[in-house]
């Protein structure tokens, strides 16, 4: 059934929407607040490329993203994308917003509420910078089946730290990103919520085995 899950109602905001996908457990976590922040990539359609960051201290270190962070006080979330993709890769981009992500962490403080953005083009190259270490991937086919070529890049490299492999490394991302991953390649605008469980076990053989630590999901497409 598609129902609409707590906390995006505000963010649809009325907008018609077609289910994507959904799966996990059967309720949703609640959360005691709300935190803006954002998330920004760059795609090079004429190479099939993208750019991402491999974190190199902080929160998620060890895992390669876009760019983002914080929406501070005073700033949009738009403004706070543009600052964050400077300041953790040197780069000024035309960004357009894509998407908008609810996520939700066992035990936070706070839901992520994260606003995503992307561009076709940019003005200056990327650089190391004391957060992030930028770095071009080849994009895959949006029809390909994400988990599938998350499983087996991690069976291929069992090494933690910085990959070796040329495609998007999706073994050694936030897993929700495997959701969504085909919508931003082929720049389909959605909403989506993500419920992670840390610190547990996989279920063998649950729907959510190959996803885990995610819980629960819903991710809508927004239509005309």
């Amino acid at each position: 059934m598609d129902q609409v899950p707590p906390g995006l109602e505000e963010i649809l905001d009325g907008k018609n929407h077609k289910l994507f996908l959904q799966g996990g457990n059967e309720t949703w976590m609640g959360f005691p607040a709300v935190k803006r922040f954002t998330n920004a990539f760059i795609l090079d359609e004429v190479n099939d490329k993208i750019l991402l960051g491999y974190k190199k201290r902080g929160f998620a270190q060890g895992i390669y993203n876009g760019f983002g962070g914080k929406v501070d006080i005073g700033e949009t979330p738009l403004q706070a994308a543009h600052r964050e993709l400077e300041e953790e890769a040197g780069v000024q981009a035309p960004l357009q917003w894509f998407g908008a992500l609810l996520f939700y962490q066992t035990d936070h403080e706070y839901a992520h509420y994260i606003d995503l953005y992307r561009a076709n083009s940019w003005s200056s190259e990327p650089i190391e910078t004391e957060e992030m270490k930028p770095r071009w991937f080849a994009l895959p086919d949006p029809s390909t089946d994400m988990i599938q070529l998350a499983e087996r890049l991690s069976r291929e490299e069992t090494s933690e730290g910085e990959t070796h492999v040329e495609i998007v490394p999706l073994h050694k991302m936030w897993r929700d990103d495997l959701l969504w991953m085909p919508l931003m390649i082929s720049n389909k605008p959605f909403v989506g919520r993500v419920d992670l469980v840390q610190d547990s076990a996989p279920k063998a053989g649950s729907p959510s085995e190959l996803l885990h630590p995610l819980a629960k999901w819903w991710i809508a497409t927004i239509v005309d």
